[in-house]
């Protein structure tokens, strides 16, 4: 075991911030895409060439029809949420470890977000809990891809099916991963990407609503201009709607890297493999599993922990909170992507469920942390600053009852 000071009792940290490279990485291409677009003078619209081109490529990249450009992904939920059918009064169930953006969006079209619990390895809403939730009043379910790991898509469509429940994928976070050989995005009746600035798919902001069923289209063409056609003369709203295009610039953005997407999810997963090799074996601390029938995009890298098999005799949101401090300290990006449950969100717990019933999800989110960071995410680095990295893991967890009475 190494003799030097850690970096949480003074000693020099381990890796230099310098050392991390930042994310989104843009060159050239973009740049003169960008300029394309400004050369042209056509900076928004249903019809400009950027956006359209974006729609089609995005579409036949995932393998669906029809792919529309928002504004934001949480914009292109909107659009799945109408396209649903959403009515004040409906329930939408969301997995109770998630991003707040879906149940609030739920909320913001009248409709009661109902949680459900998580499969404890994947982070991912679990079949069995949705099972359990899903009543005469759940009109749409809405599982998210968690960290780019797809969620048991054929499990939760089945009981759907079976309640007539429209499934919306939520895979603002899972790029290029795939569920039993197929993309991610053309699970559900409909599906939402993001391509804000920390997805594999950078644009800024903005959105991706895809879907393979026509009539959905039509809808969301419709919802997402005021309810109004945008491609016909009717200047009459027919549906409910939102001003939820997307930007000229940011398409232009996103289509000047897509046909580099799937080079980097390949690349970014050879990352994780590495990352996972050089973390096998360490009593009590694994990278969050992945099942063999999917791949991940691994928008986030989740370090599990269990105090028991590490033999220290403290509660998990301890460990797990003294981990993150010992880690920054060896100049690791590493912290939390969540501080609290959904349900736990003040917006949402005027319904109150109990508690009990998300165990899975709370332990998960008390014993986990965070590798890299939304600025220096795992695709960004070299495969150098992996080892480095995970060196440094080893290091603070082989060190960790000295961790304790630094503590």
């Amino acid at each position: 075991m190494s003799s030097r000071r850690l970096g949480l009792a003074g000693g020099a940290p381990l890796i230099r911030r310098s050392e991390l490279r930042t994310w989104p990485r843009l060159g050239l291409d973009e740049v003169a895409a960008v300029h394309r677009v400004l050369d042209r003078g056509i900076l928004a619209g249903e019809d400009a060439p950027a956006t359209r081109t974006l729609e089609a490529s995005f579409a036949h990249w995932i393998g669906v029809r029809h792919a529309l450009l928002t504004h934001s992904g949480t914009g292109a939920l909107q659009l799945a949420l109408i396209g649903a059918g959403i009515q004040p009064g409906d329930e939408v169930v969301f997995p109770a470890y998630g991003y707040v953006a879906g149940p609030m969006s739920a909320s913001m079209h009248g409709a009661v977000p109902r949680f459900a619990d998580v499969d404890r390895e994947t982070g991912n809403l679990d079949p069995s809990s949705f099972a359990e939730v899903v009543n005469d009043r759940t009109r749409a379910v809405v599982p998210m891809q968690i960290h780019g790991c797809p969620a048991d898509m054929d499990e939760i469509s089945a009981i759907a099916s079976r309640r007539g429940v429209v499934v919306v994928e939520d895979a603002a976070q899972a790029h290029g991963a795939t569920y039993r050989g197929r993309s991610v995005g053309a699970l559900g009746a409909m599906g939402v990407f993001s391509l804000h600035e920390s997805k594999p798919l950078p644009a800024g902001e903005g959105g991706l609503f895809v879907t393979d069923d026509d009539a959905l289209m039509e809808l969301a063409l419709r919802a997402r201009s005021l309810g109004r056609h945008p491609r016909l003369s009717d200047p009459l709203s027919t549906v409910p709607g939102h001003m939820l295009r997307g930007n000229e610039m940011a398409a232009a953005l996103a289509l000047s890297q897509l046909p580099r997407l799937a080079a980097r999810v390949a690349a970014v997963q050879k990352k994780a493999a590495l990352l996972r090799a050089e973390l096998e074996g360490l009593e009590g601390l694994r990278l969050q599993r992945l099942p063999r029938d999917r791949t991940s995009s691994w928008y986030k890298v989740r370090l599990e922990l269990d105090a028991e098999r590490a033999g220290v005799a403290i509660p998990p949101r301890a460990l797990r909170d003294l981990l993150v401090r010992a880690l920054t300290a060896e100049g690791v990006d590493a912290g939390l992507w969540q501080h609290a449950l959904l349900p736990e969100h003040p917006v949402f717990s005027r319904r109150a469920e109990p508690a009990e019933r998300f165990g899975r999800a709370a332990a998960l989110l008390d014993s986990s942390v965070i590798l890299f960071s939304q600025r220096r995410p795992l695709i960004a680095q070299s495969s150098e600053v992996v080892r480095r990295v995970a060196a440094a893991v080893r290091e603070v967890w082989g060190r960790r009852r000295s961790l304790l009475r630094l503590a």
